[in-house]
């Protein structure tokens, strides 16, 4: 394994001698990165922190580190994921960019952190790193639902889902929500606009069809069959 990009190129890292433990492929690994960097995202590192949990050897921290990260958070049960993480950064040069916490998940108490992180006032704390991978996944599978045509619907609870929990988690306030507010009611005014439209369309289709009965049908029909033809030679 090796860093992809950034100011650590190219420096190999160790992994941790264990089967169980299956280490982010480099492929793998560059694909996420350019996702994040160059997909639908754009999402920029410099200056940010970040959280790797199950970090194991460290590999996606030490690359969030290497294209510009201020500080990242490495997460795992394991004391030997631990020594091999501590190993890669001080290979990389980020010993000090860096905090170590051993935790088991299922009791939601660390037992060793090292490098303590001293956070100020302007510090994410936790929720709003979960938060922020939220909105990130939420991003991608509005873009994903819009990009395959699903209902309306689907790309609706996704995006109230997203904007409820990263209000629980205070990654916006009030100095935002004007905005972020007027964005959920142009988003739920689409979704009624939209069923009030086809809702029209499908009264008046309805009243053509009782008052013209065969002769309206059949130009529906015609219609209908140009439209499916005209829809295939697009393709």
């Amino acid at each position: 394994m090796r860093v992809i990009s950034g100011s650590a190129k190219g420096k190999r890292l160790a992994t941790v001698k264990d089967a169980s433990i299956r280490p982010t492929a480099d492929k793998v690994k560059m694909a996420l990165f350019n996702v994040l960097q160059h997909g639908v995202i754009n999402f920029n590192f410099e200056g940010c922190t970040t959280l790797d949990m199950f970090s194991g050897s460290g590999s996606l921290g030490i690359e969030s580190l290497s294209r510009g990260s201020k500080f990242c958070f490495f997460l795992d049960v394991s004391r030997e994921s631990h020594l091999v993480c501590k190993k890669n950064l001080q290979n990389c040069g980020f010993s000090d960019l860096s905090t170590h916490v051993l935790m088991d998940i299922r009791t939601k108490k660390p037992f060793f952190i090292e490098n303590k992180f001293e956070a100020s006032e302007d510090s994410p704390a936790f929720d709003n790193v979960r938060a922020s991978i939220n909105l990130t996944i939420a991003a991608i599978l509005i873009s994903l639902a819009t990009s395959y045509k699903l209902p309306l619907s689907t790309t609706y609870v996704t995006f109230m889902v997203a904007m409820g929990t990263s209000l629980a988690d205070k990654a916006w306030g009030s100095e935002s929500a004007s905005y972020r507010v007027a964005g959920v009611i142009n988003v739920i005014c689409g979704w009624f606009l939209t069923a009030f439209v086809a809702f029209t369309i499908c009264g008046i289709i309805a009243v053509v069809l009782f008052y013209g009965k065969l002769i309206s049908l059949s130009i529906l029909i015609i219609l209908a069959a140009i439209l499916f033809i005209n829809n295939q030679k697009n393709k």
